[in-house]
């Protein structure tokens, strides 16, 4: 599998933050047109990524909720 220089790091998005997981790892995000192109790496998500992205929704969800629609 050949890797592509333009491929980029994504992280989680939690609370308004592009953060890598906890753990540190990340998988390759593979072309599904050509396998052997990486297009970016997404991280290796745990539990305790989950439960952080959750928590941080809970916390959002009464100001979102009082927020008027366009």
């Amino acid at each position: 599998m050949s890797s592509n220089q333009d491929a980029k790091n994504i992280g989680n998005y939690i609370n308004g933050q592009w953060k890598p997981s906890v753990g540190g790892g990340s998988q390759a995000s593979i072309n599904p047109a050509r396998k052997s192109e990486v297009v970016g790496y997404v991280p290796d998500s745990q539990n305790a990524d989950l439960n952080e992205a959750v928590e941080a929704a809970q916390a959002a969800k009464r100001p979102w909720r009082k927020l008027a629609g366009s």
